[in-house]
């Protein structure tokens, strides 16, 4: 593995991040605790899991936090909007804490995107490569591949 590989921007990457910042361990966050010590961070994480990953419906995200309906997350998200709103420098740390986790993740929806067009370019290769060995020697070709059909386009190769 690489060193400038970045790990995949998750829920538990952020509660990780959100804990190591407050000096907690991530368990606290995601535990039933009430205390504040632990609630405004737990409401930072979902705030900062919402953000960050727009495609976690809330229960989603409730899951992530100890099975919390998504009614808490809700409300826990608002609570640290609230804060945004009225505290400069609450803001600036939470904006700051946002940046880094971008910065040290990779968001799996990006990161996807390649992935899938290294397979295509891969069976590109492959088919052209099958062609070419059919064009040579017919013979040789039936007997490693079989009947080769042209591929089928299905709704997966559709354009986006």
């Amino acid at each position: 593995m690489s060193s400038d590989l970045k790990p995949e921007l998750t829920v538990a990457f952020i509660i990780h991040h959100v804990a190591r910042f407050y000096g907690l361990d991530p368990r606290l966050i995601t535990s039933p605790r009430r205390h504040e010590r632990y609630v405004r961070p737990r409401h930072l994480a979902m705030w900062l899991a919402r953000d960050l990953m727009p495609d976690y419906s809330l229960p989603r995200i409730g899951r992530a936090f100890g099975h919390r309906d998504h009614s808490t997350v809700r409300h826990g998200i608002a609570r640290i909007e609230a804060i945004l709103d009225h505290d400069s420098v609450f803001h600036a740390m939470a904006i700051g804490m946002r940046r880094e986790i971008s910065a040290l993740t990779v968001d799996p929806s990006a990161a996807e995107q390649p992935a899938v067009n290294q397979v295509e370019a891969l069976l590109d290769g492959l088919s052209k490569a099958v062609n070419a060995i059919r064009r040579a020697s017919p013979e040789i070709a039936a007997r490693c591949f079989g009947e080769i059909r042209p591929r089928e386009e299905t709704d997966h190769d559709a354009p986006v």
